[in-house]
């Protein structure tokens, strides 16, 4: 009888320990799944860090463009490169040798 209680024992103890590695390779197994989401999580994040900031960069340089747009300096730039256009007093001269 002592000998059936003493296996009974070991049966418990080893299932006991077995459940034991079992919980422990789960957790394992979730916390390696985790850190890996959360580095990919981390790229994602810097790209779109980067992504911002290229923005904000191109957001400030269209706002510099937009205050030099609404200047006669401007204007008058465009009008002379797009449209053509010279002063009354002004004189064009064509460069023939190119």
């Amino acid at each position: 009888m002592a000998k059936q209680k003493q296996k009974a024992v070991d049966i418990k103890q080893i299932v006991l320990r077995m459940l034991f590695i079992g919980f422990v390779l789960y957790a394992l197994y979730h916390l390696a799944t985790q850190q890996v989401s959360m580095i990919q999580k981390q790229k994602t994040v810097k790209e779109c860090e980067s992504m911002i900031s290229a923005a904000k960069a191109e957001n400030a340089r269209l706002n510099e463009e937009l205050e030099l747009v609404n200047t006669d300096e401007y204007k008058e730039q465009k009008a002379r490169e797009l449209l053509g256009y010279v002063k009354g007093d002004e004189r064009i001269y064509i460069d023939v040798t190119k």
